[in-house]
């Protein structure tokens, strides 16, 4: 599948904390020991709450609501550092999903975090969040930033696959990434509305989680699951599956700790796509105290099926494509960033030109690794003709290391169009 790419930043009030009287616009420090400090990453403001190394005082600031849609994925990026004391955990994200910070230090570190939000989004979910659960001393944040990221996959003639995904001698297999780059996020998960605290699904009464498998054209004919759960203090996690999101099978019951193993009824194949959702019971208490660590949490969710056709061995990968600079008259779709991985690769792009004149662009792609490592790869001139036509342009790349890398695509020429993951 193609995918457009268009430049769409989100408005957060205040992003910088640099306007207010007593306290910044636009935030507000429901509990606890906090600060408007003018120790500052950028400009001259930030906030900053305190702990004494118990959860008893835990604090946050909440933004209002951000304006953001359900079902989507987002780019947030800000700066934080400890001000006094180290260790324990941190609140960073909005009110469904939370990264905690371990490595974070002294000196101010710019942190970006990539989640997916949950298919409806009711009042008061969407405010970021940025406090500590537990923390002996201070932490401090700034400088944030909110974008909406198009979302690539690896791709195989008709097959998409993403993190965690992978075909072997036959075999669809899956790993939910909740420790990688895409947290929340994976290209079979087809909704939930639960919590998400990097690296585990929080389920309390009513919360559910769907995953949908479906690997291009490919039939399945039989398959598994593994659903561990790592911290529990109540409450049953039912397990069902189906082939079309509407009518579930039972598969299991997890009421501990534990890692569940099952394969899925026979009845369900062969099929084109399954879907597995994890489901807690309401209650009359349902719903999640901004504090509470809920009553089940899943560490790990697995998958695999038996394919009728062995398409060849393919590993996924994911990249979240962020547009810093637009040109309205460009329609931009990325088909493939290959496999982004150390050395030789290859972007496949689709560039239109909707204006009334021709343009020339002269593309650059520069690959920066957090290491401080850095390659730039420049292409030739092309002319993209007035009209809509789409051009298909490959373009190779190198990465010059391992370890988490940025990718900046620049169009170049007059086009003004720049993205990057």
């Amino acid at each position: 599948m193609t995918t457009t790419a268009q430049a769409q930043p989100v408005s957060v009030g205040n992003p910088s904390f640099e306007s207010g009287d007593t306290a910044p616009d636009g935030w507000r420090l429901p509990q606890g020991k906090g600060a408007w400090t003018e120790e500052a990453a950028q400009g001259g403001r930030a906030i900053a709450v305190t702990g004494d190394g118990t959860d008893q005082s835990a604090n946050f600031w909440l933004s209002q609501d951000v304006p953001i849609e359900p079902d989507t994925t987002y780019r947030l990026r800000f700066q934080a550092r400890h001000a006094e004391g180290l260790g324990r955990s941190l609140f960073t994200g909005f009110l469904f999903h939370n990264r905690d910070l371990p490595e974070l230090t002294r000196e101010w570190q710019r942190f970006t975090t990539y989640l997916t939000t949950p298919s409806a989004i009711h009042r008061g979910q969407a405010q970021l969040r940025f406090g500590q659960y537990d923390i002996d001393g201070t932490a401090a944040f700034d400088d944030i930033e909110l974008v909406k990221t198009t979302v690539v996959y690896r791709r195989m003639g008709d097959i998409e696959l993403g993190e965690g995904e992978r075909i072997k001698n036959g075999r669809y297999l899956f790993n939910a990434p909740f420790m990688g780059e895409s947290t929340n996020h994976a290209r079979p998960l087809a909704g939930f509305n639960c919590y998400f605290n990097k690296p585990r699904w929080v389920f309390s009464p009513g919360d559910w989680v769907v995953y949908r498998h479906k690997v291009g054209s490919l039939t399945q004919t039989g398959g598994g699951i593994e659903v561990v759960i790592g911290h529990h203090t109540g409450g049953e996690l039912e397990v069902e599956a189906g082939t079309d999101g509407k009518s579930w099978t039972p598969v299991g019951v997890m009421s501990r700790r534990e890692a569940f193993r099952a394969d899925l009824p026979a009845s369900l194949f062969p099929a084109k796509e399954v879907w597995i959702r994890l489901r807690m019971a309401a209650s009359a208490t349902s719903g999640l105290d901004l504090l509470s660590g809920g009553s089940t949490q899943v560490h790990g969710y697995a998958y695999h099926a038996e394919l009728a056709d062995a398409p060849g061995d393919f590993f996924g990968a994911t990249r979240f494509v962020a547009v810093t600079d637009d040109n309205p008259s460009l329609r931009v779709s990325f088909d493939d960033f290959g496999a982004a991985i150390p050395w030789k690769n290859t972007l496949r792009l689709q560039v239109a030109n909707q204006g009334g004149e021709q343009l020339e662009i002269r593309p650059a792609i520069i690959v920066r690794t957090a290491s401080g490592l850095s390659v730039a790869t420049q292409h030739g001139q092309a002319t993209l003709p007035p009209g809509g036509a789409m051009k298909s342009l490959d373009l190779p790349y190198e990465i010059p290391g391992i370890g988490d890398v940025t990718i900046e695509i620049n169009l170049g020429g007059a086009s003004g169009y720049r993205a990057e993951t």
